[in-house]
C-alpha cells in the first residue's frame, strides 16, 4: 500500500516576539504521530531567521532608502506611510518565497497532503493564495487547514477557506492520521472528528469537535532538522513544553479557549521533565517555555521536584 507523503507549513506573520523564533510545538506533536505511523514528512517553518534573511535582502535597500528620504523631510505621516510600504514590501517578499519554496517541495517530494498551520492576518490571507495558486497547478494535491487560530475562529472560518479539502479544529493528532488513512483508502471521512471536509454538495460538513487526547497518551513531540531544516540555525534554542490543553477562563482576546474547551488536560510532571531533559541534551539548551495558559501549581511543584533530584539547573 503506497503512503502518503505529507507537507506541514507554517508561517505567523511579521515578527512580534522572540517566540516566533521558537520551533513550533505544534508542528512537532503532528510530525510524532506521523512518524509513529511511519508516513513521509517534511517541515517548512518560515517563522525562521532564513526567511528574515532571504526577503529582507530583497527589500532592504529600497526601504532604507525612503526611510532616509522621507526622515530627511521631517514630515510624519511622510515616514509613517514609508514604514508601511516597507511591511508590505516584506509581505510581498515573504509570499513569493513561500510559493516558491512550498511548490519545490511539493514536486520534490511528490506530496499528497500540504497541512498548513495560519496565523490570523497576513499569515492566513498569504496562505490562502498560495494554496489557491497550487491548488491549481497540482489538482490531486489535497490540502489542509488547522491549528490554533482556525479553532479559536470557529465554523465561520469554512467560508473563507475555498482551496481546503479538509479543515481541522481542536487537537489534531487524530484527525490528520485520519485525514492520512482516508488518502489510503482505509478510512471513510464520515467518523472522523475534528475534521470537516466538503460533501457532494459542495458544502464542508463534519461531525463536530471532540477533545480525546491527553498528553500522557501522545508520542513526545519530534524535532528532526532532517525534517525541518529551520531547527539548523534558523531558530532560537528554546523549546515551547505543553503543560495542558484547555483553560478554565474564557478571555475574548486569548485562542486557548477554542483550542482546548474548558476542560484543562494536564501533562505529568515527570514526563514533562523527562522531555526537557532529552532536548536538553540534542540541542544543548536549558531554556524552556510552557505553551499552557495557566501552569497549575501542583504541576509546577511537581516539575520543580523532579528538577531537584538531580540538580540540573533550568
Amino acid at each position: 500500500m503506497i503512503k502518503p507523503k505529507i507537507l506541514l507549513a507554517t508561517f505567523a506573520g511579521i515578527p512580534s516576539s522572540f517566540s516566533f523564533f521558537c520551533p513550533d510545538p505544534g508542528l512537532a506533536a503532528l510530525a510524532a504521530v506521523l512518524r509513529k505511523h511511519f508516513y513521509e514528512l517534511s517541515i517548512l517553518d518560515f517563522n525562521s531567521l532564513q526567511t528574515i534573511d532571504e526577503c529582507m535582502s530583497e527589500t532592504k535597500s529600497s526601504c532604507v532608502n525612503e526611510f532616509v528620504r522621507q526622515g530627511v523631510s521631517k514630515q510624519k505621516e511622510n515616514v509613517l506611510a514609508a514604514q508601511d510600504d516597507a511591511k508590505w514590501a516584506y509581505l510581498g517578499a515573504v509570499e513569493k518565497y513561500m510559493h516558491r519554496c512550498m511548490r519545490e517541495q511539493v514536486l520534490a517530494k511528490n506530496c499528497d497532503l500540504l497541512c498548513v498551520k495560519p496565523w490570523l492576518g497576513h499569515s492566513l490571507a498569504i496562505f490562502l493564495r498560495i494554496c489557491r495558486a497550487l491548488k491549481t497547478e497540482f489538482p490531486k494535491l489535497k490540502i489542509a487547514f488547522g491549528g490554533p487560530s482556525i479553532s479559536s475562529i470557529g465554523s465561520e472560518i469554512l467560508q473563507h477557506l475555498h482551496s481546503a479539502d479538509f479543515v481541522c479544529m481542536g487537537d489534531g493528532e487524530e484527525a490528520i492520521v485520519s485525514i492520512v488513512r482516508y488518502l489510503q483508502g482505509i478510512l471513510s471521512l464520515d467518523p472522523i472528528t475534528n475534521t470537516w471536509f466538503i460533501d457532494e454538495n459542495k458544502e464542508y460538513c463534519g461531525n463536530g469537535i471532540h477533545r480525546n487526547i491527553t498528553i500522557s497518551s501522545a508520542p513526545d513531540p519530534l524535532y528532526d532538522d532532517q525534517i525541518d531544516r529551520s531547527l539548523i540555525d534558523g531558530k532560537l534554542p528554546m523549546f515551547v513544553i505543553e503543560d495542558s490543553r484547555g483553560c478554565f477562563f474564557s478571555c475574548p482576546f486569548c485562542a486557548h479557549p477554542g483550542i482546548g474547551d474548558k476542560q484543562v488536560r494536564p501533562a505529568e510532571p515527570e514526563r514533562v521533565f523527562e522531555t526537557m531533559m532529552s532536548l536538553s541534551a540534542r540541542f544543548r539548551t536549558h531554556a524552556f517555555r510552557f505553551s499552557g495558559s495557566c501552569p497549575s501549581p501542583s504541576f509546577l511543584n511537581g516539575l520543580s521536584k523532579a528538577v531537584t533530584k538531580i540538580g540540573e539547573k533550568f
